[in-house]
């Protein structure tokens, strides 16, 4: 099976079934925004609290998504705000 690309993914979700595809970019991208918070928080607790409030975020806004291409980006700067937010 061909792995799908992000751009496919966001694709995907403005489809009719979007979790399955929502579920892939999560499990794809967590990693990194984990990481990017407990660099800034120094706190595996409040770090998994950004990862979710990063992707709550992102789904809510992911109309307003100029460049599909830039997911990972987007991603790391919605995290970044809300682990600053939290320090």
């Amino acid at each position: 099976m061909t792995k799908l690309t992000d751009l496919e993914l966001w694709s995907a979700i403005a489809g009719p079934d979007p979790a399955q595809a929502w579920a892939e970019l999560v499990n794809r991208h967590s990693k990194r925004v984990f990481a990017l918070a407990l660099h800034i928080l120094r706190s595996r607790t409040a770090a998994e609290d950004v990862v979710q409030e990063t992707f709550v975020t992102a789904w809510e806004k992911r109309q307003r998504v100029d460049s599909p291409e830039s997911l990972d980006k987007w991603l790391l700067k919605i995290a970044a705000f809300k682990a600053l937010m939290a320090a």
